[in-house]
Order: C-alpha cells, then structure tokens, then sequence
C-alpha cells in the first residue's frame, strides 16, 4: 500500500508550529523548511519540516547558537521537540 505523506498547507502548518504564517513563508524562502508547489499551491510534508529544523539546544553552547533565532522560531522548535516526544 502506498505511503502518502501528511500535506500542510503554509496556515495549516502554521498553526500546528504556533507560529504566523508569514514566519512559516520566510523560513520557506530562506531555506530552513523545504516546501513544494502542488498545482501552483505552497505545501509542506510534515515528516519532512520535522526533520529540516534542528532540535531545541541541550547545552549552554547550542543555547547560545539558538540566540540567531528569533522568538517565534525558538518557540516553535520547543513545540517540535515535544511533538516528536510524544510519538
């Protein structure tokens, strides 16, 4: 049987990460999350977005790398830490 991925749209997406969707479109733009067009129409596979953002910081240094990010990202990388916990 074919394995179809979960398809997000950027709101949806969005939504999920607690975050804008302006911010999911920036990060798409600068390359942090891959997306792809399907008939001309943004769209994320959420295995995928999981597995292009790092993990939140375990140590003092990788806290001090995460200070680049902004608020908003450093939230939604703690959201993506304790969804992938729960799997």
């Amino acid at each position: 049987m074919l394995d179809v991925p979960e398809m997000l749209t950027p709101d949806d997406l969005a939504a999920r990460l607690q975050v804008s969707a302006a911010t999911i479109y920036r990060m798409q733009a600068d390359g942090q999350i891959p997306g792809r067009l399907v008939r001309g129409k943004l769209r994320f596979v959420w295995s995928e977005v999981v597995k292009a953002l790092p993990r939140a910081p375990a140590t003092r240094q990788e806290s001090a790398r995460m200070q680049e990010f902004g608020v908003r990202e450093v939230r939604m990388l703690k959201q993506l830490v304790r969804l992938d916990l729960r799997r």
